[in-house]
């Protein structure tokens, strides 16, 4: 995941340029996008597959309750209120779920070495 964020990252503008044409306001955009989310994706990596990997063990329900309090009591809050702070708007909401995801890996990690998942029975 890191060698694929990390080409991603370097690689942004000729990405976006495959799906949108050369419209240069909306490679940087779509540059800055991929740029500023994509150091994040091994957090995103961590966060499914041990999710999958609780869901397969049993243990359905702090994955999702994981996901629910990143995704809603974290990102969307955040992004409401980083992109009134920052210009352009739309960098907050990058930044938000960048954190967002952030968290919920670390989250899902902590959970999964916690082992309450080994309780479960299936």
């Amino acid at each position: 995941m890191v060698l694929a964020a990390g080409a991603i990252a370097l690689w942004a503008p000729a990405l976006i340029r495959t799906f949108t044409g050369d419209d240069p306001e909306v490679v940087r955009i779509g540059a800055e996008y991929l740029q500023t989310v994509t150091p994040f994706y091994v957090f995103v990596a961590f966060g499914i597959v041990l999710g999958r990997a609780l869901n397969g063990a049993g243990d359905t329900l702090a994955p999702m309750i994981l996901t629910i309090v990143t995704l809603w009591g974290v990102q969307v809050p955040l992004a409401l209120h980083l992109s009134a702070l920052w210009d352009p708007p739309t960098r907050g909401i990058w930044w938000a779920i960048s954190v967002a995801n952030v968290l919920n890996g670390l989250l899902v990690i902590g959970w999964f070495q916690a082992g309450f998942w080994k309780r479960k029975r299936v």
